[in-house]
């Protein structure tokens, strides 16, 4: 029995030579369906990681913010009505981040469920949450970097003690 180049070897039943070039054809398109699927899912993958990334990392930050005011508070204590305002001014934008991350962390779960179902419209809630996430973050760092510098003593105007002219 003689083997022409067009036969296959490893089939059993007699298969024409168009077909099993037509099956290679089709696989590869497959293949590359599933390579261009594959690619699509990394990119909105990478895509949805990266916004959680900075939501997560605001709330971090946003947490740590409020332990350190709180610890500020109680060690060294609040001299006057300004170091009051800024200290309940930046608590209260932190607490504002820490709740608005939470509810896109909520909202994203459910606004994800509907992309995944064919809903594609934009949600203007989750869109505001993070905003408010965002500027109410922006006005704490602000606060806090104001109430830091109010505690050292930075930006009043005091002459020292030791110069005499």
């Amino acid at each position: 029995m003689s083997i022409t180049p067009t036969e296959k070897t490893s089939t059993s039943t007699s298969i024409p030579n168009s077909r099993i070039e037509n099956m290679s054809e089709e696989k590869k398109d497959s293949l590359k369906d599933q390579k261009e699927v594959a690619f699509y899912g990394s990119l909105v993958d990478g895509w949805v990681q990266t916004r959680m990334e900075k939501d997560k990392s605001i709330l971090t930050l946003s947490s740590g913010a409020v332990a350190v005011l709180i610890s500020l508070v109680s060690t060294v204590g609040v001299r006057d009505w300004r170091e009051i305002t800024l200290y309940i001014s930046a608590l209260f934008c932190f607490v504002i981040t820490i709740i608005a991350s939470l509810s896109v962390f909520q909202k994203n779960s459910s606004h994800l469920e509907n992309v995944i179902k064919g809903e594609t419209s934009p949600d203007p809630i989750l869109s505001a949450l993070d905003k408010i996430a965002l500027f109410s973050f922006s006005v704490g760092v602000n606060d806090a970097d104001a109430t830091t510098n109010s505690l050292n003593g930075i930006g009043e105007l005091r002459p020292d003690k030791g110069d005499s002219d």
